[in-house]
């Protein structure tokens, strides 16, 4: 597509796109962050693919009043076999970050799902 990115953006939105590649880090650690996504009701905010399934979404809904455990995640098992039989979608891979640091980088922890450690690292002076 050589439409400008603001305009993809927009046509992302209006469910007027056929294919996408869009990548999606959590930004909270839980499984709610990814089926969200795909909730039909969410079309024109985050369902961007524009995925639409009545039994998705009566899952989803059922999620939503559940504390996180195993019985929530026979639902989102659920779900996303729903998602591997009829969504256009392929959720696939998660990317591996190696971090190195100096003896001197002071602060440096690695966050779990978040990539901005840097707003944390100091150098120490002196050495």
């Amino acid at each position: 597509d050589r439409r400008p990115f603001p305009d993809i953006l927009k046509a992302e939105k209006q469910c007027q796109l056929q294919t996408r590649t869009n990548p999606w880090i959590a930004d909270y650690p839980d499984g709610d962050n990814f089926m969200m996504l795909f909730y039909g009701p969410n079309i024109n905010q985050n369902n961007n693919g524009c995925f639409q399934d009545a039994e998705y979404d009566k899952l989803y809904a059922q999620s939503q009043v559940m504390q996180a455990g195993p019985e929530r995640d026979v639902l989102y098992h659920k779900m996303a076999r729903i998602l591997d039989v009829t969504a256009g979608a392929r959720i696939g891979y998660a990317r591996y970050r190696t971090m190195l640091a100096q003896p001197r980088v002071l602060g440096f922890k690695k966050h779990p799902i978040l990539n901005q450690e840097w707003l944390f690292i100091d150098i120490e002076k002196g050495k």
